[in-house]
């Protein structure tokens, strides 16, 4: 038994030192414990720098030795993590601040600390700028270029190449030696920075943008020595075509114009925008959805809260849209809630077009859009082109015009380009509106046309049959009144508005449409004009020939013998009334005026039609006025075929006539025309021809009387003649 309970005593005792064993090897981990030995060494710990110093989000490495580093474990300690942070001796400045970072060393195998040593660790904000990140050197025309640092603390700074075969650099002068790239950095302390420097053999570069009015034409300016070899090319000469060195603006787009050079390697761009011309720029109108449906054809911006801000009012030149967008999201730049911006567009009043839509899209930074409810893309900065075929526009009651959702900052340059393409086609009718009237056309037939279908059999259906009924599309007016009819087919449906009118009640009427006005009783005629539910003094009068007579408020005056056609107009509707000037004091002349007849009748006036050819009215005579009133219809060419005037004086003599005479041709006038009365009387033996013309006209005819052959006048044109004869005896 003795020996016995000696084993076990010897398991237990192994099992023990071996859990011992294990406990020690937990490294920088282990926890402190009992010493197993008392015994206590000099291992001779040293720590790199006793003080310390480290600019935020920066790191410095300690170190810590002994006599034999190959016998200790190391352990590393801050005192405060919000200051610095420490691991295996590399100190990270969290803050400004400072803080002890310890280092302990013990024996491998064994849990007690045999010493320590600390440095004082302050944390600064240092910050080291350089004003590029990138670089391009060309060695055609300098070879040099300077890059500028700056430290907070002013401290020293050291430049270096990570390729000084390509480029040197010297207190930030940077040095090109041969094509290709290196990296310039500067080094202050724990801080750097550094520049990519691109060296060329030969550089040159054009403009991000250049914006054009359709029609222009400009030379894009080249930054650098171009190459001898480099050529100009467009993206798309449609919209920009090349001529020489020349881009020229041909229609409104975008597109990439390129310079190119194989020999030097080198591809510059710029992105040409074309705008319309004839327009104003214009700031956008801002709105919600129900404003841009409201108002077809017009952009329309939306800074969807007070957080979403824009450096200026979005504006439109000529159909180029400029947003430069400044704040979208949530104050923190999350990209979430009602937080964004909108461009808003209705491009009909009707819906149901059909469009091709080329988006043309610039943008300085990388931007998130959502077009029309779309998902979310994400667009590089630069020039985009997104195009949608086949674009459905809604009507303007659905509230859903086209939209554009901006979820990202940037600089936007937009052209929006719609090419309508064609219209739904739907069910429609032959007419949208039709009037019928009670007192004219009562009836009349629609015809329903349905896509795809031939001879579609419809439902019709009238929304007042009082007013009016349809069957199989055929409209019957029954009384005045507006309805709609609408024929239904499936799921489709197209209207008429039907209006029915009663002419014969609510037209215009005159009191009369022949009135004659006697110049000799007064001058005057009343006439009135009505129609239902309108104003008398809404109904407006005119005369066709205010010589004749005149008209103020349906009263008609005569001022000289004729016809004048007067009128009672209200809005498109007209009525006339035809009325005679004459003068009861007026005597017809007689006729069969052959010479015989009057020379042998003295003192009085004749007139003769010489054939069937000269037509006229009976001329007239007033003697208080001394007038004649010759109207005259149709005339002969030659032969006798004229018509006349005759006149025997009572006493024998030689007589001076005056004729006065007020002439109106009553056909249309040709170019060189002339108007010719002949006159003739008594012994002369010469006719005089005298030619007449619209207006006034005086002729004056000196002959003497004979018992054979009267005065007379022979008319040889047509027209109306008031005529004035004196007739004065020569001593």
């Amino acid at each position: 038994m003795k020996h016995k309970s000696l084993k076990l005593f010897a398991i237990a005792a192994m099992a023990c030192m071996t859990f011992g064993a294990l406990a020690s090897c937990g490294g920088e981990s282990a926890p402190e414990s009992t010493p197993v030995s008392d015994v206590t060494e000099d291992v001779g710990l040293t720590i790199s720098e006793t003080t310390l110093s480290v600019s935020i989000n920066k790191q410095k490495t300690l170190t810590a030795t002994t006599k034999d580093d190959s016998k200790y474990l190391f352990t590393w300690k801050t005192s405060d993590e919000e200051i610095a942070t420490v691991s295996k001796g590399v100190v990270t400045g969290v803050k400004e601040g400072t803080c002890t970072i310890t280092v302990s060393v013990k024996k491998k195998g064994t849990v007690k600390t045999l010493d320590s040593k600390t440095c004082e660790v302050t944390v600064i904000n240092r910050v080291l700028t350089l004003d590029q990140k990138e670089l391009t050197i060309s060695l055609s025309e300098s070879s040099t270029a300077t890059l500028h640092a700056t430290v907070t603390d002013n401290a020293p700074i050291t430049w270096s190449s990570s390729d000084e075969t390509i480029a040197t650099v010297a207190n930030g002068v940077v040095t090109g030696l041969k094509s290709g790239t290196c990296t310039i950095t500067a080094t202050s302390e724990d801080l750097s920075e550094s520049c990519l420097v691109t060296v060329y053999s030969n550089y040159f570069s054009l403009p991000k943008t250049e914006i054009l009015a359709v029609g222009s034409r400009k030379a894009l300016e080249v930054t650098g020595k171009k190459s001898d070899d480099a050529l100009f090319t467009s993206s798309d000469s449609s919209i920009v075509s090349i001529e020489g060195d020349e881009v020229v603006a041909l229609k409104t787009g975008m597109a990439v114009v390129t310079l190119k050079s194989e020999a030097d390697q080198i591809e510059a761009s710029c992105v040409v925008m074309v705008k319309g011309t004839g327009e104003e720029v214009a700031e956008l109108p801002t709105g919600k959805k129900s404003d841009a449906v409201n108002n077809p054809g017009n952009w329309y911006y939306l800074c969807e809260s007070p957080i979403v801000t824009v450096s200026a009012i979005p504006n439109i030149d000529n159909g180029l849209i400029h947003a430069d967008v400044t704040h979208v999201g949530k104050e923190d730049g999350t990209i979430a809630g009602p937080n964004m911006f909108y461009l808003r567009y209705q491009p009909d009043a009707t819906g149901d077009m059909i469009y091709d839509v080329t988006f043309y899209l610039y943008s300085s930074n990388n931007t998130l859009l959502s077009i029309n409810g779309g998902a979310d893309t994400e667009y590089e900065a630069g020039l985009n082109i997104i195009k949608e075929e086949n674009l459905i526009s809604k009507a303007p009651s659905e509230g859903a015009p086209y939209q554009i959702k901006f979820k990202a900052v940037s600089d936007y340059y937009i052209i929006p380009v719609f090419t309508k393409i064609g219209e739904v086609e739907k069910m429609s009718l032959s007419e949208s509106e039709i009037e019928l009237d009670l007192y004219g056309t009562t009836t009349h037939t629609l015809t329903a046309t349905v896509p795809g279908v031939e001879d579609a059999v419809c439902e019709w259906a009238s929304s007042d049959e009082t007013v009016a009924t349809v069957e199989a599309g055929v409209v019957t007016a029954l009384k005045e009144g507006t309805c709609t009819i609408t024929a239904s087919y499936g799921d489709e449906s197209a209207s008429c508005v039907v209006t029915v009118i009663n002419s014969e009640a609510n037209k215009l009427t005159i009191s009369a449409t022949e009135a004659s006005i006697d110049l000799n009783a007064g001058g005057t005629y009343t006439l009135t004009a009505s129609k239902p539910n309108v104003e008398v003094s809404s109904i407006t009068w005119s005369s066709s020939d205010e010589t004749i007579a005149t008209v103020e408020g349906g009263v008609v005056t005569g001022h000289k013998r004729g016809t004048a056609t007067i009128d009672a107009v209200y809005g498109e509707e007209t009525v006339s009334c035809v009325v005679t000037v004459s003068n009861s004091a007026d005597v017809e002349l007689p006729g069969e005026g052959k010479n015989s007849v009057v020379a042998g009748d003295p003192g009085k006036w004749y007139y003769l039609y010489e054939s069937s050819q000269a037509k006229g009215s009976t001329p007239l005579r007033n003697e208080a006025e001394n007038k004649i009133f010759v109207n005259l219809s149709a005339i002969g060419t030659s032969g006798k075929n004229f018509a006349y005037l005759r006149y025997q004086p009572s006493t024998q003599g030689t007589y001076t006539v005056t004729l006065n005479i007020d002439f109106k041709y009553n056909g249309t006038e040709e170019e060189g025309a002339t108007h010719i009365l002949e006159i003739k009387g008594g012994t002369s033996s010469n006719a005089t021809s005298e030619a007449v013309v619209n207006g006034t006209n005086t002729i004056t005819y000196t002959f003497t009387t004979d018992n054979k052959t009267p005065f007379q006048i022979k008319f040889k044109t047509t027209g109306s003649f008031e005529i004035e004869p004196t007739f004065t005896l020569q001593a």
